[in-house]
């Protein structure tokens, strides 16, 4: 029996139920690492087709007042291993970051994602306090 893998390709908010953009996806890459005895880190980067323009901020479309790096990426597999239909996580992330191409002809979007906990383990920007050069 041969094994079948589909990908499903979800972006958004686990509430409400994340928009399926399995059909807008041109491409999908999966960077996964992990060192024995460390927590693995993991980028996801998909490229979505946005012929239509739905997905260009402010440009009046289905999606033009999403707020892309407020969502996350969810990456399944879905395979008829064993006789039986599986659904395999392969990735979740958080979007940090958002590419827009558009020649004006042919348009994508490119959304960068990283697993939660990379975000969770960054270092929160240092503020140092103002001096002057006056000496009292």
């Amino acid at each position: 029996m041969a094994i079948n893998t589909s990908w499903k390709i979800e972006v958004g908010l686990l509430n409400p139920d994340p928009v399926d953009f399995t059909s807008r996806t041109l491409s999908a890459s999966i960077f996964q690492q992990v060192n024995v005895n460390e927590i693995g880190r993991g980028i996801a980067t998909v490229t979505l087709l946005n012929k239509d323009g739905a997905l260009t901020p402010g440009g009046g479309g289905t999606y033009s007042s999403t707020d892309w790096l407020a969502q996350a990426v969810f990456i399944t597999a879905l395979t008829n291993t064993g006789g039986a239909n599986n659904t395999d996580t392969v990735f979740h992330g958080l979007v940090n970051g958002f590419d827009l191409y558009d020649d004006g002809v042919y348009s994508t979007v490119t959304l960068t994602a990283v697993d939660a906990l990379t975000v969770a383990g960054k270092s929160p920007g240092v503020s140092g306090s103002s001096y002057s050069s006056s000496t009292y």
